[in-house]
């Protein structure tokens, strides 16, 4: 199997290097290296140049999302199958021959992701297992096609959690076609779920590679996150309704809704934009008139209330160890 591996770079010139050499030291070696410049203004291009006789370079106009360069990579590859490695992450030496193992073992399969190592903000940048910290853990298998449908298990979460896992054959891109312009966030999350009406995936739960997270992560900005989660869930609900419908699922596919309503709803009262807020925890219970639904509703509803009748003299935490006692 030919791996054409693709690199989008935005001004990536503290981690370029590392990055790229990662990828030539596999054991099973790429294809061929296609590094797409998107504009970059710092040294990336010098980077590039110190590397010309070893990669692809192809340079394009800033485009403000990371959809374009990938796709530009994805359509100038000649191998079989595409990787993709974001410019800060780091491939271990094994990680390509890992998943080519893989599809040699499971060849009706055209998706294999990885595991991976990252430090979660949350957890006091400790570094995590990203699998083991996912909330639905208990139901996905690894090493084999999953026994769940991908696309449903995505309605609950996205498990692969960035791009940079993925190897996927050309023949499903021929399928599925490319990332969806015009998104700066999740849109690798709504092309997961294209691919995923098209072909089983395996999940590979050895750590083949390290997720850098940093200020500059495009993801970064919470708040356009979850709007673009929401974006992607609500895209997702539409192209996979008849597989919704088919596997009763819609209880699921309305509190993964509801779930993005609640966070936004969240992230908008610390944003001081109270009305707003209320507004997406509404939205929230209508998406999800369920017991669980209300009770979310009810619960967030309540503890932000008591914060403004009380003029903020309650912290979140205050509050949470208030409504405890």
């Amino acid at each position: 199997m030919k791996i054409s591996v693709v690199i989008p770079v935005y001004n990536g010139e503290k981690y370029l290097a590392k990055t790229l050499e990662s990828v030539f030291a596999q054991t099973y070696p790429a294809h061929e290296i296609i590094v797409v410049d998107d504009g970059s203004t710092d040294g990336t291009a010098e980077i590039l140049k110190s590397y010309e006789d070893r990669i692809i370079v192809r340079r394009i106009p800033q485009s403000g999302g990371p959809s374009t360069p990938k796709n530009t990579g994805m359509k100038m590859a000649t191998g079989d199958a595409v990787a993709f490695l974001d410019h800060d992450d780091i491939w271990f030496k094994n990680k390509l021959q890992r998943q080519v193992e893989i599809f040699e073992k499971y060849p009706d399969v055209d998706l294999v992701a990885c595991n991976y190592a990252v430090r979660y903000g949350h957890l006091g940048r400790r570094i995590a297992n990203h699998f083991k910290h996912l909330r639905n853990y208990s139901r996905m298998n690894f090493d084999a096609p999953l026994k769940a449908h991908p696309f449903l298990l995505l309605l609950r979460e996205n498990y692969i959690g960035t791009t940079s896992t993925v190897v996927l054959k050309k023949s499903l891109i021929e399928k599925v076609g490319f990332f969806k312009t015009g998104l700066r966030i999740c849109e690798d999350y709504l092309y997961w779920f294209q691919c995923a009406l098209s072909t089983n995936f395996v999940l590979c739960e050895d750590i083949l590679m390290y997720k850098r997270t940093h200020t500059t992560n495009i993801s970064a900005d919470v708040f356009t996150m979850f709007l673009l989660h929401l974006q992607a869930l609500t895209t997702a609900g539409l192209i996979g309704r008849d597989l919704i419908e088919k596997e009763k699922c819609q209880p699921i596919y309305d509190a993964a809704i509801a779930d993005c309503n609640f966070m936004l709803g969240d992230l908008s009262f610390e944003m001081n934009k109270k009305a707003q807020a209320f507004t997406y925890y509404f939205r929230g219970l209508a998406a999800s008139l369920s017991p669980s639904g209300f009770g979310n509703f009810l619960w967030r509803s309540f503890k932000k209330t008591v914060r403004i009748v009380t003029f903020g003299r309650f912290s979140r935490r205050r509050t949470k160890r208030f409504l405890r006692s």
